[in-house]
C-alpha cells in the first residue's frame, strides 16, 4: 500500500511541465477545504510565493470530504517547488496535482 507522500510523488511525476524526474523532501504545508474561494486564493498564494498568508485559507473540516493540500518539494536538481494537490476521502482515487510552481 502506498503512503500519501508516495501518491503525491507519483502524481507530480505524471503531471508536470518542469521535466521533474525525481521528487524528494516533500513537506506538507497544510490541508484546506476544497471550494472555489480557497482554490483561487491558493493558486494566487502559490504563484506569488506568498506562504505567509496561507492561514487565510479555510482548514479542511473532515478527512472524508474534498480537500486541497499545499506541499513543498525538491526535484532531481534540488530546485524547490510548491504544489497544490486535490484529494477526496469519498472516492477511491489517487491525489491529483492541480498546480506546480517553481520557487
Amino acid at each position: 500500500m502506498s503512503t500519501l507522500y508516495q501518491l503525491y510523488q507519483q502524481a507530480i511525476l505524471v503531471n508536470n511541465r518542469y521535466s521533474i524526474t525525481s521528487v524528494s523532501g516533500i513537506q506538507d504545508l497544510g490541508t484546506y477545504e476544497y471550494n472555489e474561494d480557497n482554490y483561487n486564493k491558493a493558486i494566487t498564494l502559490l504563484n506569488n510565493g506568498d506562504l505567509d498568508k496561507i492561514n487565510e485559507l479555510t482548514p479542511a473540516a473532515s478527512i472524508w470530504g474534498e480537500d486541497i493540500t499545499i506541499i513543498q518539494f525538491n526535484d532531481q536538481n534540488g530546485k524547490l517547488y510548491l504544489a497544490l494537490i486535490y484529494d477526496s476521502g469519498d472516492l477511491a482515487q489517487n491525489p491529483e496535482v492541480l498546480h506546480i510552481v517553481l520557487l
